[in-house]
C-alpha cells in the first residue's frame, strides 16, 4: 500500500466519523452509559465514542495493520 492509498483510507475514515457526529446532533454530547471514564479520567461522550468506532471500522475494513491511540478506547490494534 502506498501513501496515496493510505491517505484515501484516512480521509474516508474521517468523513465516516463526521457523518456519525452529524447524525447524533445534540445527542453526541450526552454521557455514555458506561460509568468508566476514559484513560484521562474524563467522562466519555457518545459522539466521541461513536466517532472513534467509525474511524477504527474503516481501518479494519481496509485490513491495515495499524495501532491507534484512541482517547476513549486507549490503544487499539
Amino acid at each position: 500500500m502506498n501513501s496515496s492509498e493510505l491517505e484515501k483510507i484516512a480521509i474516508e475514515a474521517l468523513r465516516n466519523a463526521g457523518k456519525v457526529i452529524e447524525s447524533l446532533n445534540a445527542n453526541g454530547t450526552v454521557d455514555t452509559e458506561q460509568s468508566v471514564p476514559n484513560q484521562f479520567g474524563e467522562t466519555k461522550k457518545k459522539g466521541d465514542v461513536e466517532a472513534e468506532r467509525a474511524v477504527i471500522e474503516i481501518f479494519r475494513k481496509a485490513q491495515i495493520p495499524i495501532r491507534i491511540y484512541s482517547e476513549e478506547q486507549g490503544i487499539v490494534d
